[in-house]
C-alpha cells in the first residue's frame, strides 16, 4: 500500500512537471515594461527588440509606431517602412476615416524618408508631400521639400 502511494505521489509530481509553463518566460507586461525601460536608459536596440517580442505576443498594435521610430532611429529602412505603413495607410475596410493625431502626421516625415532610403522616390514624393502639407515644423517641411 505505501508502495501505491509513494508511486502515485511521484507519477503525480512528474506529470504536473511535464505540463507546467517554463519559469524563464517573460509576460507580455514585463515585456512591454522592459521596453519602456530601454527606451529611457536610450538603448534603441533592446527597446525595438522588447517591442518586437511583446507585439509578437499581443499583437498590440499601439507600439507599432513606436516601433517604426526606433527603426528608423537604428537605419532599419526596410523595418521603419513596414512599420510606419501598418499604422499610416488607411485601410480599405475601415468605413469611417478618422483624423490624423499630430503624431501621425510628423510620422509622414520618416515614412517618407524610409521609403526614399528603400529607393522607391516615386512613393517617397507622395508620403513628403503628405508631411508638407500638414507638418506643422517649419524646419522639416523645408528639409522635406529638398528631399
Amino acid at each position: 500500500m505505501n508502495r501505491l502511494i509513494a508511486l502515485l505521489f511521484i507519477s503525480t509530481f512528474f506529470f504536473t512537471n511535464a505540463f507546467a509553463q517554463p519559469l524563464n518566460t517573460a509576460t507580455p507586461q514585463v515585456m512591454l515594461k522592459t521596453a519602456q525601460e530601454q527606451l529611457e536608459k536610450q538603448d534603441a536596440f533592446r527597446a525595438l527588440e522588447w517591442f518586437d517580442k511583446y507585439y509578437d505576443e499581443t499583437k498590440d498594435t499601439e507600439v507599432i509606431p513606436q516601433m517604426a521610430r526606433l527603426s528608423m532611429q537604428l537605419g532599419d529602412y526596410k523595418k521603419a517602412e513596414s512599420y510606419f505603413s501598418r499604422y499610416l495607410k488607411p485601410r480599405p475596410n475601415k468605413r469611417k476615416k478618422k483624423e490624423l493625431t499630430e503624431e501621425q502626421v510628423e510620422d509622414f516625415y520618416d515614412y517618407g524618408r524610409s521609403k526614399k532610403m528603400n529607393e522607391k522616390y516615386e512613393e517617397a514624393i507622395v508620403e513628403l508631400e503628405k508631411y508638407i502639407a500638414r507638418g506643422k515644423d517649419p524646419i522639416k517641411k523645408e528639409l522635406a521639400q529638398s528631399e
